[in-house]
């Protein structure tokens, strides 16, 4: 008998001992077992510790870093711990469907020439409502579409051949956001992506995550707009304008409407064809209630199920 590949989960973690156990029991819970949960503890102030420690689990391990360093950083020592042939990642407030890695593996096998498989979502609200998203992501070499946005989803959708990222690195340490999404990039450089069409990740909207971070998610916007701005311009040159715009509504939103009115006119002048741009500048002049009443709007229609 062929022995079946071992496959690394790394769950990083910071102060979230409350939802910990639900993220470990989902990787423990797989119908495939021949699986390694590492547990990267990014120096918890919490029970964190002594939540891992309940498990008699010998697949389980826990390790903790002295100091903060990042979500980047404890995905980091995970990939430099990992023995499997497959990484996998799951985010310590996300759950997996049982059958999860096995899907993903049995994809590998049929599909040798893909390197990276990811999975549909489940957005899962307070309210116990919920959407599916990624269901009709892309495939093949991506790299051109995921430079325009991220449309393959969050970490916890994602297992890669080990191998990949001894040609791409780690996580960049020092992008406060949009970490996976310049992952992916850099993995969509050189690999191919194949996604499951299921939804087998639950992703729990809680507002603890960091793209609920205003500061963080604007430095991560603005970090990974200059880092590819150059294949931007080279394949997308109107998309520039439109990561400028969004950043620009996304401000005005939080209600930094004055930055955010700097970032929409910045919009405008690399495209000033482009009436919604001239649109939005105008409403900015309201402050963040245009926006928010379209926000509430587009939610009112959208294709949130209820459980």
């Amino acid at each position: 008998m062929v022995k079946k590949p071992l496959v690394s989960v790394i769950i990083p973690t910071y102060n979230r001992a409350h939802l910990l156990k639900r993220a470990i029991d989902s990787a423990l819970a797989q119908t495939y077992e021949n699986l390694e949960v590492l547990v990267i503890d990014d120096a918890s102030s919490d029970e964190t510790e002594y939540v891992v420690g309940s498990y008699r689990d010998p697949r389980v391990r826990y390790f903790r870093h002295c100091t903060n360093r990042g979500g980047s950083a404890a995905r980091n020592t995970g990939l430099q711990l990992a023995r499997g042939h497959f990484v996998a990642f799951l985010d310590s407030d996300d759950e997996w469907m049982p059958e999860k890695v096995e899907r993903h593996l049995e994809v590998f096998r049929k599909h040798p020439e893909y390197d990276v498989v990811y999975s549909a979502v489940r957005d899962v609200y307070p309210d116990g409502s919920f959407r599916i998203r990624h269901h009709d992501g892309p495939e093949g070499q991506i790299y051109d579409l995921l430079l325009v946005r991220n449309v393959v989803g969050p970490t916890s959708a994602f297992v890669v051949r080990r191998e990949c990222f001894e040609k791409v690195g780690g996580f960049d340490e020092s992008l406060r956001s949009a970490q996976d999404y310049d992952m992916w990039l850099r993995l969509a450089r050189h690999f191919k992506f194949k996604c499951i069409r299921e939804p087998l990740v639950n992703y729990y909207w809680h507002g603890d995550q960091i793209t609920s971070n205003v500061e963080a998610k604007k430095q991560g916007m603005l970090a990974i707009l200059k880092k590819y701005e150059f294949d931007l311009r080279r394949t997308h040159p109107s998309v520039v304008a439109d990561r400028y715009f969004r950043l620009g509504r996304f401000l005005v939103v939080e209600g930094q409407v004055a930055e955010g009115r700097k970032y929409v006119f910045r919009a405008l002048r690399i495209c000033p064809w482009r009436p919604k741009y001239a649109l939005h500048l105008l409403l900015t002049a309201f402050g963040a209630r245009p926006y928010l009443l379209l926000r509430s709007l587009r939610r009112r229609t959208s294709s949130k199920t209820l459980c």
